[in-house]
């Protein structure tokens, strides 16, 4: 990082240009490798924001390379025909440069491409522009064409970079030499803005400015000085210390570097030196006076002049395949027959695919990049880089593999290399081998963690011998002492360095107590000695907090205290302070040799240290490589079976749980137990789903009493249908189910498994069968065991599988005979339930024994994060049921228990994985077993347009999520113009006509209780787009139905299925809407009538008042906040009339005022102090018809249930309100949603919506396609 601050202050230096043409020009690659500056492009926009301070040190790297020879990359050699290793890069202006690697990834890339094309000199030059702009800063054009140079100095380096202490005229005559002006002298220093430096580049300044220690710099403010010596560099000697070159904003591209320079606040000598000429003081001034626009097109121009400096074009200089080499002498990156990139041609995707798979999911358990790691580590060390780490078996080990070995017990990551390896062979069938896998992930790895990249060749094949014997006799163990590693590494042709480099490896990761405990308590073989060499206190530490006896092999302790999870020096620190926690890492400063070399380490930079385990990795990485046939199966299941029928169908899968899960989390349960469900009864085939076969009828497994409560099946038929218009007729529910159960848990944070798939659908759906087989709640240890066993599964699995009740809430009607009716004589309390959790429970959740509403949280505090708290409340005795306490009743149970919580997050994650996999086999049906399952109603059906315009619902929902943000209170009025559709001759877009040959202008439209409505001109919008699309084929009825439900969706409430197939209707009426569309001052009879009368019961009535009565979002007048226009929003939009979310004060005022008939009679079922506040602020009398109130106050944007909370206080604000609390069953409804979750509520009222869609819609040769939605064709 040190190398921001030099790197600064010499790109200020560095900027010398000899300006040349020559034979550069924009795009220079667009024949030879037209994907080249795309491909750069988006490798720095995906990595740079991981690490932004990268902007900094490699548009530093590019102002040093210009300054030497010109822009030739030649700063980046390691190694000419000339002077040995003395080039650039030793030179000390470059001594802390950075950013090596990163080029030497994309020319990796670029060479994939094309290659021996794009030189490394235009790399450089557009990956620094390129990282500028990814921080915020000013793009400019980089013509191409350079050529690599073949020469690079250490002398011309220390010659021509100037230093940051250089004085006004030092920094002019260095520009001058290459071309650079004082203009361009002060827009490139500004390039500060950015980075940071080490206190070693300006220390002189604030202690031995005079050459007499303690002379202070006086051009340097002396509060800023005080400061930068009480608080960062407190000594001349201090070279570790980082300062930002920008204080407060330096990741910022802007212009508070010059501010500073006006405050004498500039780090150098070089930054202060601007301000002492009029002519650069006076330009400094006028940028920043300037906007910050002015300063980057000036500065954007200045990076082009410099990138032309003294540039080599034509057949000047090379073209190199490697960065770090000239071509004569270039090492290929190949030894043997490994090379860069080796599977360019057989598997161009492969190195793409593994780095986009550990980059999705590292992250989520960041544990497992030491795990990769180390298993890297283990694989190399026996036999070579083969992967004979991985085998299970061997015709001549049997199952004596090296995974048995001791050193081998505790290794993790089998099941993600089998992920990546899954992925990789469904793109390219046996080409990529175990090993190269291997290899790649564990770099990748540690790239996400934050350490360093390195290269890895490929080209390995894996080794068919895998003896245990071979790795207990190659891997040192954590007691090994210095002389046993070096010889362990020898052997393998690594030298000390590369000891003390890859043991920098435990900068991440833990280790179980068991592999230093003899440490602490029996160094010497007598019980009770300990390692002298390891610091006492942080023994003692250990001993009392973490390993309690010598016994204890399940307790985790972090490697690196504190920063186990980074990867940094800090490791490196611990030895110095005896703090290593293994024999093997104290053994590392028991030599001269090895100890300074690690004090070396410490003392530099962290990107000294990643680049030199970079280089220790690719040594590693080729041990006994064999250059120069597994398959996975389970009956007929695989993993990616639809790779060719269906290839994109689990990414449609993952993409639809990902989108939708976090809006509603606790999905994710009711989905997981779902698939649980279905997989106990005749296997995970999908038969849960079913509403109806032809032997049981509607007595399915959905009715059965354990499923009652389960959820998700309109979340299944979404995914579903998408599936569906991808690839009809294909994928099983079954697949689906068991697909989005993992995806969905990977959303809360919770562990990914792998899913074989080809699972086929099931016919046979009985409730009696799920009664029978679905373990309930109230079940003891032994019916759960034998629930269990009877699908295979054993006590582990019981444990592990219950440990998904770490997400998801229940009913109390589900255990509520634990708190009150336990042996059956009324008032009996479990004992087995802790008495204070009991008491919690019926004080403030199940205050009886017959609520069955209520919603308790399984897992408090954590219901919704998948994590150990589920496990640690048994062994409190506050699990929620009866099955749940049977867990702790057994021995071996319990100590699993126990095991898990002792143990770490990714431990048990990894076992509920295994669990869930094994899960997923049972009973299924494969091959030509089953059925693949169809959704219809009428002519109704799901993606009715697959074939006919399937386009046609993407672009009505991304019309939707592009305007509906910026007009939030069109949704509220989209969903009242499809109810007010529905309720006039079914939904036929009746409602959108202007003019029939029947009733002339008399249309719907102009009914009473259409007058306000909004939304024409956004149907209208969007018919145009689909028209255009598909001329005549989609109907305006679907258009409505779908732009309804995809609205409500915009605004955070619920999804539910819209079957299409609607026919638009020819005939529109105003008196027909004015005697079928429900007024608001309804009573609870006319609702019913009216509801009734469209096929929709009183719960349909309940759920869908908040159509009639409206609720859900914003006023009218917002639109003029997002500056939309009359026209916009339909021609009543001046009318300002009654919207879902408020209503004008006319619309109930005869509440207020004349409720009998008589003046000053006010509705007596209105609470009092409600209408008082209405008549006093907001409707102050009876004729006020343009004042707007909200209809759920403190709610009205929102899509909850505080509307129907209102109405028990008596404050709705419609007749039509207070009527459905006018019944005995409408309440007891409104009481069952305010005292159920929101999510429930969201599951009915899109049930209720689903069923309003179908009301006498037309279909098949009825009615007609509108080609314009206000008119009937001709």
């Amino acid at each position: 990082m040190a190398s921001f601050s030099y790197l600064m202050s010499v790109l200020v230096l560095c900027v010398i240009i000899g300006y040349t043409n020559a034979q550069l020009e924009l795009n220079f690659y667009a024949k030879s490798c037209p994907k080249a500056e795309k491909i750069i492009k988006d490798f720095v926009q995906q990595q740079v924001p991981k690490a932004p301070n990268t902007a900094a040190a490699i548009l530093r790297m590019h102002f040093h390379d210009c300054f030497v020879r010109g822009c030739d990359g030649s700063v980046l050699l390691n190694f000419t025909s000339t002077n040995g290793n003395q080039t650039e890069k030793l030179a000390n202006p470059n001594l802390t440069l950075r950013g090596f690697s990163f080029i030497d990834a994309v020319k990796r890339l670029v060479e994939a491409e094309c290659p021996g094309v794009v030189s490394c000199a235009d790399i450089v030059a557009l990956v620094a522009r390129d990282a500028v702009v990814a921080t915020g800063g000013p793009f400019w054009n980089v013509p191409t064409g350079r050529r690599d140079g073949t020469i690079s100095n250490v002398s011309e380096a220390n010659a021509d970079i100037p230093a940051p202490t250089s004085n006004f005229t030092r920094l002019q005559q260095s520009f001058a030499k290459k071309g650079l002006d004082l203009n361009d002298l002060v827009l490139l220093s500004g390039a500060h803005t950015i980075g940071v430096s080490r206190c070693s580049s300006f220390s002189e300044r604030l202690y031995n400015f005079t050459g007499v220690v303690g002379t202070q710099d006086p051009s340097l403010d002396s509060e800023y000085a005080d400061n930068l010596k009480s608080r960062k560099c407190r000594s001349i000697n201090d070279n570790t210390t980082i300062v930002e070159m920008d204080p407060g904003s330096f990741k910022t591209f802007d212009l508070s570097y010059f501010k500073l320079l006006l405050k004498r606040r500039g780090l150098f000598q070089s930054d202060a030196a601007l301000t002492t000429r009029t002519s650069t003081k006076s330009f400094i001034e006028q940028l920043v006076d300037g906007p910050l626009n002015e300063f980057f097109d000036e500065f954007a121009k200045s990076m082009e002049k410099m990138g032309r400096v003294e540039v080599k074009t034509g057949s000047a200089g090379e073209i190199r395949k490697h960065c770090a080499f000239v071509n004569s002498i270039f090492l290929d990156a190949s030894h043997a027959q490994l090379q860069l990139n080796f599977y360019a041609k057989s598997c161009p995707k492969a190195e793409k695919i593994i780095e986009d798979y550990v980059h999705k999911h590292i992250p989520n358990a960041p544990s497992l990049a030491a795990a990769l790691l180390r298993l890297h580590f283990h694989d190399c060390f026996v036999r070579g880089c083969d992967g004979s780490v991985l085998l299970n078996f061997t015709s001549s080990t049997k199952n004596q593999t090296e995974k048995v070995a001791v050193p081998n017990q505790t290794l993790r990551g089998f099941s993600f290399i089998d992920g990546v390896k899954k992925i990789v062979e469904a793109e390219c069938p046996g080409v990529v081998s175990c090993a190269d896998i291997v290899t790649l992930v564990a770099r990748n790895s540690v790239v996400v963690t934050g350490g360093p990249f390195w290269n890895v060749p490929t080209g390995r094949r894996d080794g068919k011998i895998s003896n245990a014997s071979e790795a207990l006799a190659n891997i040192p163990p954590p007691t090994s002492n210095l002389s046993s590693l070096q010889t362990s590494f020898a052997n393998k042709g690594l030298d000390l360095k590369d000891l003390v480099l890859l043991s920098g490896a435990h900068t991440i990761g833990v280790s179980h107590c068991s592999s230093f405990s003899a440490r602490l308590y029996n160094f010497t073989g007598v019980l009770g000695s300990q390692d002298p060499s390891l610091d006492s206190e942080y023994a003692s530490n250990l001993k009392g907090k973490k390993c309690k006896s010598i016994n204890d092999n399940t307790t985790i302790v972090e490697m690196d205290p504190g920063s186990f999870r980074t990867f940094d020096l800090s490791y490196y620190k611990l030895l110095l302070k005896r703090r290593g926690l293994f024999q093997s890492d104290a053994a590392l400063t028991t030599s001269a040799t090895t100890k300074s070399f690690i004090n070396q380490l410490v003392k530099g930079s962290l990107e000294e240290f990643n680049a030199e385990f970079a280089k220790a990795m690719e040594k590693m990485g080729r041990i006994e490589v064999k250059t120069g046939s597994a398959d996975a199966s389970h009956a007929q299941l695989q993993l990616n079976f639809y790779a060719k029928s269906c290839p994109k169908a689990e990414k449609i899968i993952e993409d639809y749980v990902h989108k939708h899960i976090p809006n509603a989390p606790s999905l994710a349960a009711a989905l997981l137990r779902l698939h649980f469900h279905d997989c106990f009864v005749r296997g995970c085939d999908g038969s849960v789903l079913l509403n109806f076969t032809s032997s049981t009828k509607n007595q399915t497994e959905k009715v059965a009493v354990p499923n009652q409560t389960l959820r998700g099946f309109s979340f299944i038929d979404g995914v579903k249908k998408i599936v569906e218009a991808e690839c009809p007729g294909v994928v099983s529910c079954a697949d689906i189910v068991t697909l989005v159960a993992r995806d969905s848990v990977v959303v809360t944070g919770g562990p990914f498994w792998n899913v074989p798939t080809g699972r086929r659908d099931g016919k046979i759906s009985n409730a009696s069968e799920a009664l029978a087989n679905i373990p309930p709640p109230t079940s003891n240890l032994s019916s759960l065991q034998t629930s269990f066993a009877n699908k295979g599964l054993d006590l582990k699995d019981l444990v592990l599988l219950s440990g998904a009740h770490t997400i998801g809430v229940s009913h109390c009607s589900s255990f509520s005979t634990r708190l009150y009716n336990f042996t059956g004589v009324l008032g009996t309390q479990d004992p087995s339930l802790d008495s204070e959790y009991a008491s919690n429970l019926k004080g403030k959740k199940c205050k009886s024994i017959n609520d069955n509403t209520t919603i308790v949280e399984m897992d408090p505090g954590s219901f919704r994060t998948f994590d150990l708290s589920y496990y640690k409340l048994l062994l409190k005795r506050r699990g929620l049921f009866q099955s749940d306490a049977a867990l702790t009743t057994s021995s071996t149970t319990k100590s699993y228990i126990n095991k898990l919580v002792k143990g770490s997050l990714e431990e048990f994650n990894a076992e509920f994985a295994k669990a869930m996999e094994k899960m997923g086999r049972i009973e299924v049906k494969t091959g030509s077993a089953g059925i693949f399952l169809d959704a219809s109603h009428a002519q109704l059906q799901l993606n009715f347009y697959a074939k006919s315009c399937p386009k046609a619902e993407k672009i009505i929902e991304d019309y939707v999520h592009k305007h509906i943000p910026n007009a939030p209170s069109l949704a509220a009025a989209l969903l009242r113009l499809h109810f007010h559709d529905c309720f006039v001759r079914g939904c036929d877009g009746f409602i959108l006509l202007n003019f029939t040959s029947s009733t002339k202008n008399q249309t719907e439209k102009v009914a009473i209780s259409n007058q306000s409505l909004r939304g024409f001109s956004f149907i209208d919008g969007v018919k145009k787009i689909v028209e255009a699309e598909c001329p005549g084929v989609v109907s305006c009825a679907d258009i409505v139905a779908l732009i309804t439900r995809d609205s409500v969706v915009v605004t955070v409430g619920p999804f539910w299925n819209v079957p299409t197939g609607r026919r638009d209707g020819k005939i529109s009426n105003a008196s027909e809407a004015l005697e079928n569309i429900p007024p608001p001052t309804s009573n609870l009879s006319s609702l019913q009538a009216s509801f009734a009368n469209k096929g929709l019961d009183l719960k349909d009535l309940v759920l869908l008042s908040v159509l009639v009565t409206s609720r859900t979002t914003l006023i009218l007048d917002l639109a003029f906040d997002y500056g939309y226009n009359s026209q916009f929003f339909g021609h009543n939009y001046n009318k300002g009339a009654h919207t879902i979310g408020i209503a004008h004060c006319s619309s109930f005022s005869t509440r207020l005022y004349n409720f009998t008939g008589a003046l000053g009679t006010q509705d007596p079922s209105l609470d009092s102090e409600y209408a008082s506040n209405l008549k006093g602020e907001k409707c102050k009398s009876i004729n006020d018809n343009t004042t707007i109130v909200e209809m759920d106050p403190g709610s009205f944007r929102t899509f909850d249930l505080s509307y129907y909370k209102l109405l028990f206080k008596r404050r709705g604000l419609f007749q039509s309100d207070a009527a459905l609390t006018t019944s005995s069953t409408t309440k007891s409804y409104i009481n069952q949603l305010v005292k159920g979750s929101l999510e429930e509520f969201n599951a009915e009222f899109a049930k209720a919506m689903e069923k309003m869609g179908r009301i006498e819609v037309k279909t098949g040769s009825f009615g007609e396609i509108r080609k314009q939605c206000a008119f009937v064709n001709k």
